[in-house]
């Protein structure tokens, strides 16, 4: 082959190589203690408080305001510092790129028009809801259930309804990573959600980069959604899972096929 349709030739393949890699690069984050959760409500029925806090509850609720229990709210933490271990093991510190987030939940009450299965949560209704990732990562997720609401001390860092509106969630900053449409699958049904990466100056994607805990906002934006899913306290199964997919710099594949190309060209000119 003459060396000016060679080389050519040869960056084709090596961008081709390049993108290729993406199916070898997922990453799934563990639903050990590198995962936070909790969901908050405003204390509208089955006297509950916004004060209140139910971060070691087996469940998480996404409900609308008109719903028949009031608006509830689950804010969920991944430490993704893993991903970036793997990813720069893989492909060498900063050699890569983020390509795909995904978020999977399941639920054992999952049907329309289901008890969830405690007095506190509306019954199960499709609609739709928005994941905002939260630039404050400071919250921690307590210890209430709803049987046995946490009441943290003033100041306290446990996440209530009422410190998740005043100081948690900061509108203007944090980031819409999509609005989606909840219909209930089913029990035990594994839904995926696909997370918006495509922002030049995303600080969800940074967070990830650089190995910093990911805070996502769950809240309903119809009025009788009401979306339970499994939190990471549940102990049979189907825990909140969320997928990191990346894949290398172009040029380092680019890189990688000139140097062996030009072995290749030499070695013929020497032959």
């Amino acid at each position: 082959m003459r060396i000016h349709l060679f080389i050519p030739a040869l960056l084709a393949a090596a961008v081709l190589f390049a993108h290729s890699a993406l199916a070898q690069s997922v990453f799934t984050s563990s639903t050990n203690a590198d995962i936070a959760d909790a969901f908050v409500t405003d204390g509208s029925t089955h006297n509950a408080s916004p004060n209140d806090n139910y971060g070691a509850a087996g469940a998480l609720m996404v409900a609308g305001a008109s719903g028949t229990n009031g608006p509830f709210l689950s804010v969920l933490q991944f430490n993704l510092s893993g991903a970036v271990t793997q990813f720069n093991a893989q492909y060498g510190v900063g050699n890569w790129t983020i390509t795909g987030v995904s978020i999977t939940l399941a639920s054992n009450a999952a049907t329309q028009g289901a008890s969830a299965g405690n007095a506190i949560f509306p019954s199960i209704n499709g609609g739709g809801f928005d994941i905002t990732w939260m630039q404050n990562n400071n919250w921690t997720e307590g210890t209430g259930s709803p049987g046995t609401p946490e009441v943290p001390a003033q100041g306290s860092t446990d996440l209530t309804y009422n410190n998740l509106l005043s100081t948690f969630e900061t509108p203007g900053t944090d980031e819409l990573l999509g609005s989606f449409d909840y219909t209930p699958p089913g029990n035990n049904v594994a839904l995926t959600w696909n997370l918006d990466t495509g922002s030049s100056d995303s600080g969800f994607v940074d967070d990830i980069e650089s190995g910093t805990p990911v805070s996502l906002l769950f809240g309903a934006t119809s009025s009788t959604t009401a979306y339970l899913f499994n939190s990471r306290s549940y102990t049979s199964g189907n825990n909140p899972i969320m997928t990191v997919t990346a894949v290398p710099e172009p040029v380092t594949g680019i890189l990688l096929l000139a140097t062996l190309g030009g072995f290749a060209f030499f070695r013929r000119r020497r032959g």
